[in-house]
């Protein structure tokens, strides 16, 4: 089998008005089944790789220090141009390509190390990148680096020869515009610690250069395997992130550079907490691959991480890829963020959209901002789980805002939470607002009813939705609101495609104001909506006494297929007016607003000390339920408590099945944290 070695390459650059995109043109068309290596730099975030046989093009890294790497594997058509799109105009971009032929076909990526230097000078081997080991025998080792006062076009660099001897492949020619991005590269023969290294024949300001290596056919392929890095404002050691000896002491001067996708940053909290008065810019993984922020595992460094920003954001303005960061600690929450700002507030940009970043095991305690994301920017693969999180009556309207671009099943997860709004009965701020794509399970949500603040002009609604695809099950709703679950059709949606309201407890409390309707879908805002696939079964409803408005509504639509309202339970739920259900509904099964069903505990209002699982005794919910197995929603085969439908003759009316208690819920949705 052939060893894995470089064809062709070329470069380009520019530096003048905004630039678009940029191009290569090979000097031959690319081999089948090669590989096509794409380096790329600018002053704006990574975009896209294209080129003139539509060959996938998978980014292998984020942005970082000025880099992005993307490449194409097993090509099988035979592209000649390249062309590198970033997010936004950029005003200097470069693009660089090596072919190489002999590598792995299907997993091709080991990784890479960034190292930005300033004034390196000229010395022999002087600009160096950090070490990397490949982890398999053979592998092709890529440097590449740049020279930010190279404006003449000159070639500026010679090969590294020590320790390791390259070979120069990509020299820059004059009539390049901005001509600063060469390469070199190397085949090892065993695998070993290698960094890239360059003597630069000309002074440069400032200079980046990446190391990265790629496996041959006949190996393992796969990635290097991730590592540790670690963070301690009270380090004393040489403070380059190995050891907690020698960790970080801030955010601010962490190297990313030399942090790869499925690498963790661990935070110390020490023994008991500590405190960092510091903002994130979010560092990112890539292509599916986390990079993880979590506090420390051990005894001396797993106490509480306090995150304290002050006024400024949490995360600050970037796009978000693939970033994983959690306090879970055996369990425990060992992470909270303090401060006035927004956890998370993105306004139009083109160069910002946000995937993959998940959130869990956080105390983000009372604040009146919280996540905010600008319709226009894309969110997908958002999770929100284990956390707390209280929503103030001051500050903005909504806790969680268009965070969910995805118009399919279970792409925004939201659960195992504890929220919490502040209202003025039914004044005050949504807790979901908007976006598509959401799944919000196994929460615990309470309205405390204490005063509006500046939120007067605003309904409180558990939800305000648009379009679809939403699952919200398995959840306790406590206290009161404008509605719960609320679609009007506002922006005039020609369809809602999807919605699941099942296993849900409704319950209010003592407090004043009640729900003007628990669950509202009067579409007067689109009354010729098409709706498609709404279930609306198994709830809970309890306490419902001072609605004044209807405890269910569903009416006002063109058209609706698949949708059903079955096996609710209402209890002391008699105020208002009951049920608004259009005929086209098909409905059965749900007991009387003021039904006599047993619980095996219950006192009015006294949402500590009741239990609300069904009774020995009861006859009114227990087997009176329809079987809604076939309706297409996995859900609603278990009970809130994760319980398997039936456990009697036939399925029970409510949120609780009669039966075995307390086993762990089947239904399990998690993003998968991979390798590239």
């Amino acid at each position: 089998m052939p060893a894995i070695a470089f064809v062709q390459g070329k470069a380009n650059g520019g530096y003048t008005t905004p630039l678009s995109s940029m191009s290569v043109v090979l000097d031959a068309t690319v081999g089948s089944g090669n590989l096509l290596i794409v380096i790329t730099s600018g002053s704006k975030e990574a975009g896209t790789v294209t080129d003139d046989q539509g060959n996938t093009y998978v980014r292998a890294n984020n942005y970082s220090n000025g880099f992005t790497e993307f490449y194409a594997k097993n090509v099988t058509n035979a592209p000649q141009t390249i062309t590198y799109t970033p997010l936004e105009s950029s005003t200097f971009m470069r693009i660089l390509v090596h072919e190489v032929s002999g590598a792995h076909l299907t997993a091709p990526y080991l990784g890479s190390v960034v190292k930005t230097q300033t004034a390196p000078g000229t010395g022999s081997d002087a600009v160096t990148s950090p070490p990397l080991t490949p982890g398999v025998d053979g592998a092709y080792i890529m440097g590449v680096a740049i020279n930010n006062t190279n404006e003449a076009g000159a070639p500026f660099f010679t090969a590294g020869a020590s320790p390791t001897a390259f070979t120069k492949q990509v020299t820059t020619t004059s009539g390049l515009g901005i001509a600063d991005i060469e390469s070199e590269d190397f085949v090892q023969t065993t695998s070993a610690s290698i960094a890239a290294t360059f003597t630069f024949n000309q002074a440069s300001d400032n200079t980046t250069c990446i190391v990265t290596m790629w496996a041959p056919a006949g190996t393992a392929g796969g990635p290097i395997a991730p590592s540790a890095f670690y963070l301690d404002n009270a380090a004393a050691g040489s403070n380059n992130g190995t050891s907690w000896t020698d960790a970080w002491q801030s955010f601010a001067v962490v190297d990313y550079g030399v942090i790869r996708p499925g690498d963790t940053l661990y935070v110390s909290g020490g023994v008991t907490s500590k405190t960092y008065n510091e903002a994130i810019s979010p560092h990112s993984g890539a292509n599916g691959v986390y990079f993880t922020i979590s506090t420390g595992q051990d005894a001396s460094h797993n106490g509480t991480v306090i995150m304290n920003p002050s006024g400024a954001d949490w995360l600050t303005e970037r796009s978000i890829q693939y970033l994983h960061i959690t306090g879970n600690v055996g369990g425990a929450k060992k992470m909270q963020v303090t401060g006035t700002g927004w956890l998370l507030n993105s306004i139009p940009a083109p160069t910002v959209s946000h995937e993959g970043l998940h959130l869990s095991y956080i105390d983000f305690g009372a604040r009146g901002y919280a996540f905010y994301v600008h319709p226009s920017i894309s969110v997908v693969n958002f999770e929100l789980d284990h956390s707390n999180l209280e929503k103030t009556a001051s500050g903005t309207n909504s806790m969680i805002e268009n965070m969910g671009s995805v118009d399919a099943y279970d792409n925004t997860l939201i659960h195992h939470n504890t929220l919490s709004l502040h209202n003025d009965t039914i004044l005050g701020p949504d807790l979901v607002k908007w976006g598509v794509g959401i799944s919000f399970y196994d929460n615990t949500v309470e309205i405390i009813s204490d005063g509006c603040g500046t939120q007067c002009g605003e309904h409180t609604d558990f939800f305000q939705l648009s379009n679809g695809h939403y699952k919200i099950y398995n959840n306790t709703f406590e206290g009161s609101s404008d509605q719960g679950v609320f679609i009007s059709g506002f922006g005039g949606i020609p369809t809602l495609t999807g919605l699941l309201v099942c296993n849900n407890l409704f319950i209010h409390n003592a407090q004043p104001g009640g729900v003007h309707d628990a669950i509202g879908l009067s579409f007067f805002a689109s009354p010729s909506i098409v709706v498609t696939d709404v279930i609306i079964a198994n709830n809970t409803f309890v306490d419902l006494t001072q609605t004044d408005g209807f405890v269910i509504v569903f009416q006002t639509f063109g058209s609706c297929t698949n949708c059903h309202v079955k096996n609710n339970l209402f209890k002391n739920s008699i105020a208002g007016n009951g049920l608004l259900i259009d005929n086209r509904v098909s409905v059965s099964n749900n007991t009387a607003l003021d039904s006599s069903t047993q619980f095996v505990a219950y006192t009015q209002y006294d949402t500590a000390g009741n239990d609300l699982h069904l009774a020995a005794g009861d006859t009114v919910a227990k087997d009176q339920g329809v079987d809604l197995s076939s309706l297409g929603f996995t859900e609603l085969n278990f009970d809130k408590d994760g319980v398997a439908r039936p456990q009697g003759a036939a399925w029970d009316i409510g949120a609780y099945e009669y039966g075995v208690r307390n086993t762990p819920s089947p239904v399990v949705i998690t993003r998968i944290m991979r390798w590239i």
